[in-house]
């Protein structure tokens, strides 16, 4: 599932930077996410999905950073969902059926 962190926030302002990346394995509560940058533990994201519907690519939805993978060759992290719309929240649900 494409992804893309509109930006690093820093502390309640949203800083500078946007990448591309994509979900590789999703729970209820947090992802698996690969990107093209380098992000610290516990760095604050806001997101918007890729390659979805207009008006759900439109809605925001926030997470931290809660680990590093250090033993992959790219920039694997997972991170915690901190704030999820609705919409956003039932298509991952469908994602996470589709894929039981």
């Amino acid at each position: 599932m494409e992804i893309i962190y509109q930006c690093v926030l820093e502390g309640k302002h949203a800083g500078e930077g946007k990448s591309m990346g994509a979900i590789l394995r999703l729970s209820r509560t947090a992802g698996d996410m690969i990107f093209r940058t380098a992000l610290d533990c516990f760095t604050n994201l806001k997101f918007n999905l890729a390659s979805v519907t207009e008006e759900l690519s439109h809605k925001d939805f926030y997470g931290k950073v809660v680990m590093v993978n250090r033993e992959a060759e790219d920039n694997v992290y997972t991170v915690q969902f901190t704030s999820l719309p609705l919409a956003i929240d039932s298509y991952f649900q469908a994602a996470i059926n589709q894929g039981s």
